[in-house]
């Protein structure tokens, strides 16, 4: 460096993780020096500062071979792929392994949602958050293969610049990635917790609707499909088939294909014969949607999809809703007390927002409409699958009024165009309103040993409240080098501290602090310096409750 101290340095790794950190040394250079754990595309980030510096990477071998070394590389994103808060931009993933770079000015304590949309069908996102130090803030991997990956509510510890990392599981394609300043709530301030509540295990989410590749004239297709279809002839509709019993709720919605100039209409027929609905859409809007439909018998129903008289053909999408939603979408992580923006793109929708609650708590949330022309309407799913509360029929279907969580578990609240009238963008927001206390508390008690290869991490997650303290130790073997690391992430997943050596004589790592990133799931990361292999004992426990 000219004239000062080098700028941070950390080399990351083909998935985001920092591999490896500059050695120890008296001299102002900064030297990392590691056998890559694996092939792909690694990153150097240097922090923030000013002033002229020297980079070099070089090929090491062993002795009296001969090294090469590699131009600097560049110290700034590449052209086009910077990003400021409160913008969206779109990237290609040309290659399979390709990773996108994206970088922003951000300030200390600035709360951001990050969220990457695929915008073509193979691209599963995946997106990552680095630290103007080059340290792993959060991230969403994108476990079970949806069509967004976010990071909600992530408030950033530092000034400087941050660096968005993308990636699109080895798909080629398109992606939007957009940069949005969190809001706070404007309810009323939470009752404080007097009592621990009890958390619990969460069930695994619904699953999406079945997707058919093409369908089949006169088949049946059961609540909750979607089919592909096409009009050829204006004189033959196509014909389906739903089973029901007498008192179901259905809705209906048939859309046309991506470019089909196709005009939708569609029929509903009852087992006796008897019309018993119908929608048609317009030129500028090619959607037919029968929301809300009461079967009055058990039995078949008949549906005749087909194009508007007079009007060009084309392909078509018809969808068969449970209820007033059409396409459950989403499933996206949240907090209680936190604003998250939230997007329905397709008329019927229904979009799902997740909350990890204890029992005994009492929450609310509110619907506000940012663009579009509807209605938002609430719909609460408790941990057993079970509707717990919907606002459609209330006078101010928007508000959600205090519900108890009963149970503790994954709650799903959905939100949707109360007559599904219309698409657009909005926010949802929650807040606590009080905590009742619980006849008993099953503190977190972890003690594990933990054997990593080259290049792993592991992780544990539990369920905490504010005011807990929770002590993590990661104890390497007596004599062993293996040097581990421990890191701990709140629900909202920022970082809440990172420890390597616990003293100067120890390689061990041990960590002790209050929660305070709200109630919900809160995740321990332990792994070895430079992602080096090793085993070592983490041990995580509650020191002491609020």
């Amino acid at each position: 460096a000219d004239g000062g101290s080098p700028p941070p340095l950390v080399l990351l790794g083909p998935h985001g993780d920092a591999v490896g950190r500059p050695v120890r040394g008296d001299g102002p250079a900064q030297r990392i020096a590691l056998t890559l754990p694996e092939s792909g595309q690694y990153t150097l980030a240097l922090g923030a500062g000013q002033g002229d510096y020297a980079l070099t990477v070089a090929l090491e071998r062993a002795a009296g071979a001969p090294t090469a070394t590699l131009p600097p590389s560049p110290t700034s994103p590449p052209a086009g792929m910077a990003i400021a808060i409160g913008q969206a931009a779109s990237g290609v993933f040309d290659d399979p392994e390709t990773f996108g770079l994206w970088a922003f000015e951000g300030a200390a304590g600035q709360t951001l949602t990050i969220r990457m949309d695929a915008t073509t069908p193979d691209v599963e996102p995946v997106l990552r958050l680095l630290g103007p130090d080059g340290a792993l803030l959060a991230r969403d991997d994108n476990l079970g293969g949806a069509r967004r990956a976010q990071i909600v509510g992530v408030v950033l510890p530092a000034d400087g610049r941050y660096t968005l990392q993308t990636w699109g599981k080895g798909h080629r394609g398109g992606y939007a990635l957009s940069l949005i300043e969190g809001l706070i709530p404007t309810e009323t301030p939470p009752t404080p917790i007097t009592a621990t509540p009890t958390l619990g295990p969460t069930p695994l989410p619904s699953p999406t609707p079945t997707r058919v590749a093409a369908a089949m004239f006169g088949q049946q297709i059961a609540p909750g499909e979607t089919v592909q279809g096409e009009i050829t002839d204006a004189e033959t509709p196509d014909r389906y088939a739903v089973f029901a019993p007498a008192g179901s709720i259905l809705s209906l919605g048939m859309f046309a294909a991506e470019n089909s100039p196709l005009v939708p209409a569609l029929d509903v027929y009852a087992p006796d014969g008897d019309k018993l609905a119908d929608a048609a859409g317009a030129p500028g809007d090619a959607t037919a949607v029968i929301s809300g439909l009461t079967l009055p018998a058990t039995g078949a129903y008949i549906l005749f999809a087909h194009g508007q008289p007079d009007a060009p053909l084309g392909g078509y999408v018809l969808s068969v809703g449970s209820g007033h939603a059409l396409r459950l979408t989403g499933g996206y992580p949240a907090q209680i007390g936190q604003t998250y923006q939230g997007y329905l793109p397709r008329r019927g929708d229904q979009e799902r927002w997740w909350f990890d609650l204890p029992a005994n708590l009492t929450f609310s949330a509110q619907a506000t409409l940012l663009d579009g022309a509807f209605t938002p309407a609430i719909e609460v799913i408790g941990p057993d699958g079970e509707p717990l509360a919907a606002t459609r029929d209330n006078p101010d279907p928007s508000l959600l009024p205090p519900l108890a969580a009963t149970l503790p578990g994954r709650y799903e609240v959905r939100v949707s165009a109360r007559d599904n009238e219309g698409i657009g963008r909005y926010l949802i927001t929650t807040a606590l309103v009080s905590v009742s206390p619980t006849a008993t508390f099953a503190p977190v008690s972890l003690d594990q040993t933990v054997t990593l290869r080259q290049g792993d991490t592991f992780e544990v997650s539990f369920g905490g409240v504010p005011g807990d303290v929770i002590r993590i130790e990661a104890l390497a073997a007596p004599g062993s080098p293996f040097d581990p690391i421990i890191a701990l992430y709140g629900p909202s997943g920022r970082r809440l501290a990172r420890v390597d050596d616990s003293g100067a004589s120890t390689n061990d790592a041990t960590l002790q602090l209050a929660l305070d990133d709200g109630i919900g799931q809160y995740r321990v990361q332990a792994y070895g310096y430079a992602l080096m292999p090793g085993a070592f004992q983490l041990r995580v426990q509650l020191a002491a409750g609020p």
